[in-house]
């Protein structure tokens, strides 16, 4: 199976040179990078505008799709970063955003408020994953609103397992875990068949918090179960709303790391890391040790450097290189500023070859522990399944 990458000419650039990639494609997967609204000389473009910046971040994710081969039409699955709040706003931006991208009706999208990107001004990011069959859209289903099937993945977005009802995080966590579980019966699938689960949650960041959502969404799944990314934040989209999950379902064994360099809770069936089919899904990684305490405290560049150690010893233990990389999701909470992003992306990146895999960083408030600076998720690929 090939695998290419492509920056295209006429899309944003940062002003500092990584090697890394707006779109990876390994067929018929294609994964889209993080975009935002700079300019080809990594200038901010409409700062603070965030209807303006939607415009622009779908030309730029549509000139990405085609630099991939492929057509908006192809994308499946889009994760929209933005600062702002109220349903209005959010209800705006993503039909501006279904504009700029015409063909994409039924795609997958979870829409994620944040208090602030990287550069000042910034007021959207947006990444995710088209599917084709050389330049023509891969054949797909959407059998409900916040579910579609691309290939042999099978996404549920925020909007379709959103927390509804009490206004505490264990309902809310335990409403969430339903929404999932429907909308992947709606595909044919269960939750035993969820192999990347991303949770959302308002909380300051505080291990309780945690504790309370893992928790009950534990319940919910066996060990060993999918690979996790928690992500506190300080409100979501919908008002009232404190949990939201996205997931990546796939049909078929898979293999678990089963010696990780360190545990959930000893009742959370969470794994690390697992690979199914050709595809290898890497957990938020923090810089842990074995009893879950933070190491390399107040140094991002070295928390950054350990959790990728980690990673590259993960994917070796499924037979795949650094290189094979896919994806790469860095949340970092250091505080937001060009130069936190530039010293998180320099170390990082620096781990690939160039031509590397995408990536998106996002700075937030919080992380699951106040000492974690970093947290970084990875899915590779590579021909395991041959």
């Amino acid at each position: 199976m090939e695998r290419h990458r492509n920056w295209p000419a006429e899309c944003w650039q940062f002003d500092f040179e990584v090697p890394m990639s707006l779109s990876d494609r390994y067929d018929p997967v294609i994964s889209i990078a993080g975009s935002v609204a700079l300019d080809v000389n990594g200038q901010q473009r409409a700062p603070g505008d965030l209807m303006t910046q939607t415009d622009m971040v779908a030309r730029e994710v549509r000139l990405t799709v085609e630099g991939a081969g492929a057509g908006a039409n192809s994308i499946a699955k889009l994760v929209v970063f933005y600062v702002g709040q109220g349903e209005d706003i959010r209800e705006e931006m993503l039909s501006r955003l279904r504009a700029g991208l015409p063909g994409m009706d039924d795609a997958v999208i979870t829409a994620v408020p944040i208090t602030n990107l990287a550069f000042p001004g910034m007021m959207i990011e947006v990444e995710g994953y088209a599917f084709a069959d050389g330049s023509t859209a891969l054949v797909r289903q959407a059998p409900a609103d916040g579910v579609l099937a691309a290939g042999n993945m099978v996404f549920v977005g925020g909007n379709a397992a959103a927390a509804t009802g009490a206004e505490d995080l264990e309902s809310q966590a335990a409403s969430s875990l339903v929404g999932l579980r429907n909308g992947l019966v709606q595909a044919g699938l269960k939750l035993t068949d969820v192999v990347r689960l991303n949770v959302y949650y308002v909380s300051g960041g505080g291990p309780a918090d945690l504790a309370t959502v893992g928790w009950v969404l534990s319940q919910g799944f066996s060990a060993p179960g999918p690979v996790v990314t928690f992500v506190p934040l300080p409100a979501l989209s919908r008002p009232g709303c404190l949990v939201m999950m996205d997931a990546i379902g796939m049909v078929g064994p898979r293999e678990h790391l089963e010696t990780p360099p360190w545990q959930w809770p000893e009742n959370w069936p969470f794994s690390q890391a697992l690979a199914c089919g050709d595809v290898i899904f890497v957990g938020g990684q923090v810089a842990f040790d074995a009893d879950r305490k933070v190491l390399k405290a107040g140094d991002m560049a070295a928390q950054t450097s350990l959790v990728m150690d980690r990673v590259v010893a993960m994917l070796g233990h499924f037979g795949a290189g650094i290189n094979e990389t896919m994806k790469v999701g860095c949340w970092y909470s250091a505080g937001a500023s060009v130069d936190m992003l530039k010293r998180n992306a320099m170390v990082r990146s620096s781990y690939f070859t160039k031509p590397g895999p995408t990536s998106t960083g996002v700075p937030t408030d919080a992380l699951i522990d106040p000492g974690a600076l970093v947290q970084i998720d990875v899915v590779a690929m590579t021909p395991r399944g041959h």
